[in-house]
């Protein structure tokens, strides 16, 4: 093996929410432990927003209309390392799912199958299919994207603090206010580690049943 230096730049991530002392005493629907599962939700979604920035610096390939399921297995078979390929999986958005759900063979079947081991995910040419949110993986005008390839070799999460939450009733304005200030903080960055084990393809949207 070879190694090499790799450079990466810490930033704080950090969220405060002020929550009345008042509210605090009279809850009966446990106020905190919901507050805590909400930000462990932001960070894994901050988290996932800077890993997608990763993948914003590859090119896509369009693939035509009538030719979803060609393209797609051409950048599975061409496109990508054969031992990347093997562990490939298939990320796209609601839209782009949409298009690949509703492709169908001349028996009028669908082209996705279920995942024998997970019923609920879908399954194309044997790749698991991940589907984010529009709001999180955007259309690109009339064109969905697509990434396909082993996104644990694209990049790195470097992770230096995992979610901390603490609160406190007495710092910051949390005395004068009679409040209660709860804060979570982490400190991490992203880096790009095998810019080839990832493709990005786009699926026409035009005409689709979105």
């Amino acid at each position: 093996p070879k190694f090499q230096r790799v450079d990466f730049t810490v930033e704080y991530y950090a969220l405060s929410v002020p929550l009345s002392n008042d509210l605090l005493a009279d809850a009966t629907a446990g106020l905190m432990s919901y507050l805590a599962n909400w930000m462990g939700r932001k960070s894994v979604l901050t988290e996932n927003i800077n890993l997608l920035a990763l993948l914003a610096s590859l090119s896509a390939t369009d693939i035509a209309a009538g030719e979803e399921i060609k393209g797609i297995k051409t950048a599975l078979n061409t496109g990508l390392d054969p031992s990347i390929s093997q562990t490939a999986s298939i990320l796209t958005n609601q839209s782009g799912y949409n298009v690949l759900d509703n492709l169908t063979d001349t028996n009028g079947r669908g082209l996705l199958q279920p995942d024998p081991t997970q019923p609920r995910r879908m399954l194309l040419s044997g790749r698991p299919i991940i589907v984010l949110s529009d709001s999180i993986l955007a259309n690109d005008s009339e064109k969905a994207p697509v990434y396909l390839g082993d996104f644990s070799q694209f990049g790195t999460l470097i992770r230096r603090q995992n979610m901390e939450l603490a609160t406190t009733n007495i710092g910051g304005d949390a005395w004068g206010t009679n409040s209660t200030e709860a804060r979570a903080i982490m400190r991490m960055d992203e880096i790009k580690t095998d810019s080839a084990a990832v493709v990005k393809r786009t699926l026409p949207l035009t005409g689709a049943d979105t």
